[in-house]
């Protein structure tokens, strides 16, 4: 015998000892496998089933209620193949095939909930295909009327036809609905970035490869029957190449499944933080409004009403009595501009008007351009993407904006000499653009060192501090008589841990 024969015959057969090793491990904690088994899918169901989730406008949201029934359904049913041989004893064999028949229909009824998760977030995600998730309802309808026929007309043998039922059910619910699960939940990964939700792509792309893992061991790996392909692939002759039962690889998609589930189910738990803060914001705008609007009514009001009796006095005693109509029309005249006075100062303080469709950090911008207007007579063109009407930054991200978008605008009134002022704030993969632009006279950038004796470098200093503090960007293009725009990029504020 040759060394390459001698070493071939030696890998032979270790592979050999290390395969019966393996198949008699498995074979002795199979119980064991199948209780974790079924305890992750039952977990991650009932965990997805107590998130509360009807008050998000997230596509998953609506979809998971049908994942959560696939994980309850597929844990019971793989329970259930660890209780049947315990029971063997206690029932009569007409007993232990009722259960076995009873535990094959709930196994389908769990691949069409699966089905129905990934075509239902499908439909969602591309807002097309409306009546897609009813689909997996017909097929598992065609299946039912199968299992039910085949058993009456064609299969003698009751294991026979409970293994063609689940092969057919696998490969007619399970292997497609793991693989349309697999890329609607792919699908998310730009989309959760796009509202900000900063769930990081490995968790989605984790969650995504558990229902491919799955597909394969669940949807292609059938139990072995008379027909193509399930007479050749299937769990007999899987194991007999790997040695691996192929239960143990589909435990482990569950456990990853249930692992990513409640990793992800973590945005819902930010939405909802969200939504609380804003609802908080609201409710403090609507009670300081009401606070100015009784102030208004209780002294700037009456003092009006004040003006009006000097001006009617004056009107009646101009005749009789000039100079005593004269007194009335210059006091009248004095107590307008303690009004006029009283009223700037209110304005000045009352919030800009705000909706359900606004935010603090668009609201804090509206009440500088407010200000701004008065103190200045420019005109100011405002622009914010419909981004910001949901998804809201951090406190500290908005109270920079705030201060850098008050301190460029004081740069306009003081060097710019513009008569227009424009202001977009726009978001992008994750980043927040503010861009001021004005017509003014412009500068040389070359030169802008030269001006700290103005206070505008100094000021422009301060706005690159913050900038830079928040890990942004800042441009400036500005050239004589043609204004001046500054950009600047903000990252947006991480939701999530990675």
């Amino acid at each position: 015998m040759t060394y390459e024969n001698m070493l071939h015959f030696f890998f032979i057969n270790s592979w050999q000892v290390i395969n019966i090793i393996f198949q008699e491990f498995f074979i002795t904690f199979r119980s064991e496998v199948f209780m974790v088994y079924g305890l992750a899918f039952f977990l991650m169901g009932f965990a997805i089933a107590l998130q509360p989730k009807n008050f998000s406008n997230i596509p998953l949201a609506k979809s998971l209620k049908f994942l959560a029934l696939f994980g309850i359904a597929h844990g019971l049913v793989e329970w259930g193949i660890m209780f049947i041989p315990f029971q063997r004893e206690y029932l009569y064999l007409d007993g232990i095939n009722n259960i076995i028949v009873f535990k094959t229909f709930l196994n389908s009824l769990s691949f069409m909930f699966l089905f129905m998760f990934g075509s239902s977030l499908l439909s969602e995600t591309k807002q097309r295909w409306n009546g897609i998730h009813y689909i997996p309802v017909v097929i598992f309808g065609m299946w039912f009327m199968l299992f039910i026929l085949s058993n009456i007309f064609y299969y003698d043998d009751f294991r026979t036809w409970i293994n063609s039922s689940n092969a057919w059910s696998r490969y007619l619910l399970a292997l497609p609905g793991s693989i349309i699960s697999a890329y609607a939940i792919y699908l998310q990964i730009p989309l959760l970035k796009q509202r900000r939700f900063k769930v990081s792509s490995s968790k989605l792309q984790g969650f995504s490869a558990a229902f491919l893992l799955y597909a394969f061991a669940g949807g292609l790996i059938v139990p072995e029957t008379t027909f193509l392909p399930a007479s050749v692939i299937n769990t007999k002759s899987f194991f007999e190449l790997t040695g691996i039962p192929i239960y143990l690889i589909r435990a482990t998609s569950g456990v990853l499944m249930a692992y990513y589930a409640v990793l992800i189910l973590r945005i819902f738990k930010i939405e909802i933080e969200r939504q609380l803060e804003q609802a908080q914001i609201l409710n403090s705008v609507y009670n300081e409004r009401e606070r100015f609007s009784r102030d208004l009514h209780d002294g700037i009001i009456q003092s009006v009403y004040g003006v009006g009796l000097y001006l009617e006095n004056a009107s009646m005693s101009m005749d009789k009595e000039p100079e005593k109509s004269k007194s009335h029309i210059k006091t009248a005249i004095e107590k307008l501009d303690d009004v006029i006075i009283q009223m700037r100062n209110y304005i000045n303080n009352l919030r800009a008007q705000s909706s359900n469709n606004t935010n603090i950090l668009i609201n804090s911008i509206f009440e500088i351009i407010h200000d701004f207007k008065i103190h200045s007579k420019i005109n100011v063109d405002f622009a914010y993407d419909e981004a910001f009407n949901k998804f809201y930054p951090s406190g500290d991200v908005t109270q920079n904006i705030k201060l850098i978008t008050f301190e460029l605008l004081t740069n306009v009134i003081k060097h710019a000499q513009a008569s227009n002022v424009k202001i977009k704030l726009k978001s992008n993969n994750n980043i927040i653009t503010l861009i001021i632009s004005d017509n003014g006279k412009g500068f040389n950038e070359r030169n802008l060192k030269k001006r700290t004796s103005q206070g505008y470098h100094q000021g422009l200093n301060n706005i690159k501090e913050r900038v830079y503090s928040l890990k942004g960007s800042l441009s400036i293009n500005s050239k004589p008589k043609q204004g001046t725009t500054i950009e600047i990029e903000i990252p947006w504020e991480d939701d999530l841990d990675d």
